[in-house]
């Protein structure tokens, strides 16, 4: 993904009015939600999230992220009864 259209997906996710909240998938499999629009911040191809308990995440556009336009607990597949 290119610098520019890294900035252009996570700026529009962020800006939605109203916010809804979006999970990012690391090219390392880890997961987290942006659950806060302020609490992320993009330029150049780089972003970092500030999260709960000062937990700092820094990607960037040369990973193989995944930008994902639902919360994490709507991904989970409900448990086999």
């Amino acid at each position: 993904m290119t610098a520019e259209n890294f900035d252009l997906v996570l700026r529009e996710l962020s800006d939605r009015m109203p916010f809804q909240v979006f999970t990012v998938k690391l090219n390392t499999g880890e997961r987290f939600e942006v659950d806060f629009p302020q609490a992320l911040t993009v330029n150049a191809g780089v972003a970092v999230y500030l999260g709960l308990a000062r937990r700092i995440k820094f990607f960037d556009h040369n990973g193989d992220n995944q930008f994902i336009d639902a919360a994490s607990h709507e991904l989970a597949s409900p448990s086999a009864a």
